[in-house]
């Protein structure tokens, strides 16, 4: 595509742009790759309108077109770039009882430079970690794309990890743990459990990934997409919960639970699909996830769209004891694209953020943040009730928010605004209500990050764009936010190919330059 040269755009319509373009290349990456097609579908009918409220709630944080005072950013306990010279992604953060932080990345490098996955913990609080130096690391798997980290109650480390599987094509998911002296590799126990495949979405590596939990007594389990009709018998169509009892770093010990309702009926084939599962745990160890779902009844036709809460109770490796609860509409569009989180307090209830997509009727809603949190015994009934408000009230503000929930069962959500930059949000009483009252501040701004960790721009390359991505929340004892993020540099970079023809203009592609993952964390106001 050739475009003629142009000034600095504001900057929430260059991230905008920037989302599409990168999005475009990716597309056109995979068509040349030569990747196998996968079997015909039934087709999916476009998004229509959707209705709010689909569930109880109110304005919350009032009117969205009200101006907002900036705040200021916040003194730094401390941050910090988790890696100085290598590109890395894939945020992962947890914490131990101690305020000891755990963090995890990928390295975000082609696959035939073996992007590896990296654990790296400091044990010596707030005041020591912020020194690279009191960080011990170590590098594990190989082709590296994704990984995703837990911790036991006895401060243990497992990660899940997601590799290109090179020999089939597919993406190969692998459990990892380690209980001692952890900054060895040798330490660490590798196990592969399942390949999926043509499964993945170019969209992954800036969305958020929270498909993968402990229970209360330290026994992992994930959640997968497959679409598996080539290497698999049978085949093998849409989400899977896998899960381990016991021995979990031998392949053998895990079972795969299929959980989309697959119609086969005359000349027609079908099967639910499920985007960005966010799993977790209710404090007696009961499986809870949710999930963008475009759902089926069992006739083949198309039940709503939309967020959908699943929970089991027993025999969770059977796919009959698994039910489900819908909650609303999560809207559509890549730019900016919706996206969930779930958290559970210390009473087995339900916390929701969700920021809404496009699509969405009233339009006051489109790209909103809100809040849903349930109180009833059973919110996977159809007469439990859920709530919600909205946190920001502001178009755009709250892309990938991650909930937490404090000691006290207030809730706690890290996000990201419109100019990519990262924010904190909380709430103290009725949260989920009319008169919900959230407080906000920025964390880390773009001015922030380029002054302490400025990169060198090809000549060829301007108007760089600093953002936010996938942001991780955890907060330690006293509830105090510790925060790991993705930070993506893409620049607007010019191609001449008949630099003596002046009707050619130069062609212009935005391009990634740098990426990292920081970590910061504070006080809570």
């Amino acid at each position: 595509m050739t475009v003629p040269a142009h000034d600095r755009l504001p900057h929430a319509r260059r991230a905008a742009l920037r989302r599409v373009l990168l999005t475009v290349s990716a597309c056109l990456t995979l068509v040349a790759s030569s990747l196998t097609l996968a079997a015909p579908l039934a087709q999916q009918p476009g998004p229509p309108s959707v209705y709010l409220p689909l569930i109880r709630g109110g304005q919350g944080a009032g009117d969205p077109d009200a101006p907002v005072t900036p705040t200021p950013v916040p003194d730094q306990r401390a941050a910090r770039f988790l890696e100085p010279t290598i590109k890395h992604a894939s945020a992962a953060l947890a914490l131990d009882s101690a305020g000891g932080m755990h963090a995890a990345y990928a390295h975000f490098l082609p696959t035939a430079e073996n992007p590896r996955a990296v654990y790296t913990y400091c044990t010596v609080g707030p005041a020591g970690c912020g020194s690279a130096a009191s960080w011990q690391s170590v590098a594990l798997g190989e082709r590296v794309r994704e990984v995703q980290l837990a911790l036991t109650a006895q401060a243990q480390p497992r990660l899940l990890i997601v590799s290109d599987e090179p020999e089939q094509g597919g993406q190969l998911y692998s459990y990892a743990a380690c209980d001692q002296y952890c900054a060895s590799a040798a330490a660490w126990t590798i196990a592969p459990v399942v390949t999926s495949y043509n499964a993945t979405s170019v969209s992954d590596q800036d969305q958020p990934q929270r498909s993968f939990a402990l229970d209360p007594q330290g026994r992992p389990a994930f959640l997968y997409n497959d679409r598996n009709y080539q290497y698999a018998e049978p085949d093998r169509y849409g989400a899977y919960y896998a899960s381990c009892e016991e021995r979990c770093t031998e392949a053998a010990s895990w079972s795969t639970t299929p959980l989309s309702l697959i119609y086969q009926g005359g000349w027609s084939f079908d099967y639910e699909k499920m985007n960005y599962h966010a799993l977790r745990f209710t404090p007696d160890g009961r499986p809870r996830f949710i999930a963008q779902v475009h759902a089926l009844h069992a006739d083949g036709s198309d039940a709503p769209y939309g967020l959908y809460y699943y929970g089991c109770d027993t025999n969770c490796d059977e796919t009959a004891s698994w039910r489900r609860r819908y909650l609303l509409p999560t809207g559509g569009g890549a730019v900016p694209q919706p996206s969930w989180d779930l958290a559970f307090d210390g009473d087995g209830r339900p916390h929701v953020a969700l920021f809404l997509g496009d699509s969405i009727t009233p339009e006051e809603f489109i790209n909103q943040l809100l809040y849903i949190s349930c109180a009833a015994a059973d919110c996977l009934a159809v007469g439990g009730t859920w709530n919600f408000s909205r946190v920001l009230g502001v178009k755009g503000a709250g892309q990938g928010a991650d909930v937490e929930v404090d000691g006290q069962g207030r809730p706690r959500l890290a996000w990201i605004d419109t100019n990519g930059d990262l924010g904190y949000a909380w709430c103290e009483t009725a949260c989920a209500s009319d008169g919900a009252s959230w407080r906000r501040q920025t964390v880390e701004d773009e001015a922030r990050l380029r002054a302490e960790h400025p990169q060198a721009i090809p000549p060829h390359c301007r108007n760089d764009l600093w953002s936010g991505l996938a942001p991780v929340l955890a907060l330690d004892q006293g509830g105090n936010p510790r925060i790991a993020y993705d930070v993506a540099v893409d620049a607007d970079c010019y191609y001449d190919t008949t630099p003596s023809d002046p009707s050619d203009p130069p062609t212009v592609r935005f391009e990634p330059i740098w990426r990292g993952v920081r970590l910061t964390y504070l006080p809570h106001p």
